[in-house]
């Protein structure tokens, strides 16, 4: 009897997934890269709070600028969709004196601009997005890096270092400096 009511149970919630996503139909996927470049002095911080799903690519250099390359990828049921998701799924700068933060927006919270949130459907909350980011920064500063999912490379920089992320491959190049990390997965 346990063994019949498993199957039953097995049954309704695997034609219920069928259901749900049946109603979308086939997903459309959209990728585009947004890039910003400023001046930035050595000895100062970046932040960067990646999307809950990305990679996070941080490389020391000679000059003191930071440029950043993000690649966008969303997934939509329609055209319509990926226009709507593509105005909020982006990244936000807040710059202050000697620090920099680069926060991912999109359905996992609600920054950037205002107007895109007002009218947003609510059918389209929880689809999945990815940001892959590159972000060239002075040899000399110091990094705090908030990962979701995916992949983290940091190499070229002299500084102190706060590291965490849900699951990652981290690989780390450093010169020198100091480095907390915490990592529930990956290796």
């Amino acid at each position: 009897m346990k063994n019949r009511n498993l199957n039953f149970a097995f049954a309704f919630a695997v034609s219920i997934a069928v259901f749900t996503l049946s109603g979308y139909g086939q997903m459309q996927k959209r990728t585009t890269t947004k890039t910003d470049k400023f001046d930035f002095g050595a000895g100062g911080t970046l932040s960067v709070v990646g999307a809950p799903i990305g990679s996070i690519k941080v490389v020391g250099g000679p000059s003191n600028e930071i440029e950043i390359t993000a690649t966008i990828e969303i997934e939509a049921p329609s055209e319509a969709d990926l226009n709507v998701l593509a105005l909020v799924t982006t990244f936000v700068l807040q710059e202050a004196t000697g620090r920099v933060s680069i926060l991912s927006s999109g359905t996992h919270n609600k920054l950037g601009d205002k107007k895109a949130w007002k009218k947003f459907p609510k059918t389209l909350l929880g689809l999945p997005f990815k940001i892959d980011y590159v972000v060239r920064v002075p040899r000399y500063c110091d990094l705090e890096i908030n990962g979701g999912k995916g992949d983290i490379d940091i190499s070229g920089i002299e500084g102190t270092f706060k590291i965490t992320s849900a699951e990652a491959t981290a690989k780390l190049n450093l010169i020198g400096g100091g480095v907390s990390a915490t990592f529930a997965a990956g290796t």
